[in-house]
């Protein structure tokens, strides 16, 4: 039984567990959106909302708690200098975990992991100025041209060996060549 057990082992010694939610955390802070297993995505969630809340200390301590527990520099640097000011006033909910398809491979359940952060209101604000967008945030959409079709005959199916053989639509009308018949003389 596995009672009191804390934390997934996702098929993995604990010194390679580690790195690879490492890996994964640095990742979904560099690219803001990452592609990862059901599984992996659970612990990865769990330890990036951890690491974000600890940035939030903006004090030395918190910046080498951090750098602790990332592999890049600029990661953490990422947390500290634009990651912040997008989270004020968040206390948790950093990571959104949405599940897609499974993999063609091996049926394994996919999610993608991105990181929750608001838009500005300057560039909501310039796409409505520009027209693209109705206040609800809905494309504008025109009235469609509708084009009649001609009556005209289906086109005959064509192949790439059909107009290599001259037969088919866009073959050119080649009149087979009449055959010349050589009267031959044998000496016996």
């Amino acid at each position: 039984m596995r009672h009191r057990i804390r934390g997934k082992k996702l098929g993995r010694k604990r010194g390679h567990r580690r790195e690879l939610i490492k890996n994964l955390v640095t990742s979904l802070i560099l690219y803001e959106k990452i592609i990862t297993t059901a599984a992996k995505g659970k612990v990865v969630k769990s330890a990036a909302e951890k690491i974000l809340k600890i940035g939030q200390g903006g004090n030395l301590a918190a910046r080498r708690l951090v750098l602790s527990r990332l592999n890049s520099k600029l990661a953490a640097a990422k947390i500290f200098e634009d990651l912040n000011p997008k989270f004020k006033g968040r206390n948790s909910g950093f990571v959104r975990l949405v599940k897609i398809d499974n993999r063609k491979g091996d049926n394994a359940s996919l999610v993608i992991l991105e990181l929750l952060i608001k838009h500005k209101k300057e560039v909501r604000e310039a796409r409505f100025a520009k027209g693209n967008l109705s206040r609800l945030g809905r494309a504008k959409t025109e009235p469609r041209q509708v084009k009649k079709k001609s009556r005209e005959e289906p086109r005959q199916k064509r192949g790439f060996w059909d107009r290599l053989r001259g037969k088919g639509h866009g073959a050119k009308e080649v009149r087979a060549p009449t055959k010349k018949t050589i009267e031959r003389t044998t000496s016996k």
